[in-house]
């Protein structure tokens, strides 16, 4: 394999699973151009918010999880509703 991945002068290609989980987490991540299409309208959007935030920190229990999931989405000001699905 030839080439290179650097993200803020860091060479990314070749990096273990827990630093890519880390520079996932912490500076890299993925904005989709219509945001809305990348929920799932059947399930609660704060679950989502929290099921990302557990993949990027396998330590975060479920409850810790879904308190700052309400919390990135008040931040946030999303008007989305987090306690019931999209549809």
């Amino acid at each position: 394999m030839a080439g290179s991945i650097r993200l803020r002068g860091e060479e990314v290609l070749g990096a273990g699973p827990e630093r890519l989980r880390r520079l996932r987490a912490i500076d890299a991540a993925l904005i989709s151009q219509d945001a809305l299409s990348g929920l799932n309208p059947v399930v609660r959007v704060a679950e989502q918010v929290a099921e990302a935030a557990r993949a990027a920190d396998p330590a975060l229990v479920p409850g810790a999880a879904m308190r700052a999931a309400r919390a990135m989405l008040d931040a946030v000001d999303s008007h989305l509703p987090c306690h019931e699905p999209l549809s």
